[in-house]
């Protein structure tokens, strides 16, 4: 059974695109463009190695942004109850 931390999570992720404003949006643009340049000078063994690179990054924001969420969480209910 989960928690109402990890329901509150699950929301937030479900809803995340409606959250994200113009900054977002302008830093991924551009990351996106520096990876596509950087895609096109690398060779297929180095392609496959800065993807796989950038699955395990992406992996690791991920469990930092909900352990920070739910950090967040406890802490708001540590300092209302």
């Amino acid at each position: 059974m989960k928690d109402y931390v990890d329901i509150l999570l699950d929301n937030l992720s479900e809803h995340r695109n409606e959250y994200l404003n113009a900054n977002y949006f302008v830093q991924e643009k551009m990351a996106t463009k520096a990876l596509k340049a950087l895609m096109e000078t690398c060779t297929d063994p180095q392609k496959k190695l800065l993807l796989a690179y950038e699955a395990a990054h992406n992996a690791a924001d991920s469990i930092s942004e909900l352990i920070l969420a739910r950090q967040a969480f406890l802490l708001a209910k540590a300092i209302y109850h």
